[in-house]
């Protein structure tokens, strides 16, 4: 990870565009630094727009994989 990602913290707001049909691909990284973490799992809820409706289904959403190097 970006050394200016960690000292500017959370964000408060994330937005992005993609075409219709394309993969808007992220990551999530999951840092274990005081026991190793087993089983790890994805599960993928709605996304919702400002007033609460539903924008893409929980459906619309894939993981590539959820394995890491070590």
């Amino acid at each position: 990870m970006p050394r200016k990602f960690m000292e500017r913290g959370p964000l408060a707001r994330f937005e992005g565009c993609e075409a219709r049909g394309e993969f808007y691909a992220f990551q999530v990284g999951l840092f274990a630094c005081r026991q190793a973490i087993d089983d790890v799992a994805v599960r993928f809820t709605s996304l919702t727009n400002q007033t609460g409706g539903t924008r893409i289904p929980a459906s619309a959403s894939q993981c590539f994989n959820v394995n890491g190097i070590d």
